[in-house]
């Protein structure tokens, strides 16, 4: 099918109508472990704490002279 589609033969709705592209449940099950869901959130959680210190260490950067608050030079 993907030669058709590279050398132009057949429209793309056609070929989709003729081939099941939808993936079913039972292919994704892995997903719903509760050891992939708990990393999932492991790695939300990270990535959540270091944006909020990255903010918070920029947002109280001072100048070389103390006085210029974000100073980003």
């Amino acid at each position: 099918m993907q030669r058709m589609l590279l050398s132009g033969g057949m429209p793309v709705a056609a070929a989709a109508a003729e081939e099941e592209v939808m993936i079913s449940c039972a292919e994704c099950m892995d997903l719903n472990h509760p050891a992939v869901v708990a990393s999932d959130w492991v790695g939300f959680l990270a990535l959540l704490g270091a944006s909020a210190v990255l903010i918070w260490k920029l947002m109280g950067f001072k100048g070389p002279d103390g006085d210029d608050k974000y100073y980003m030079g």
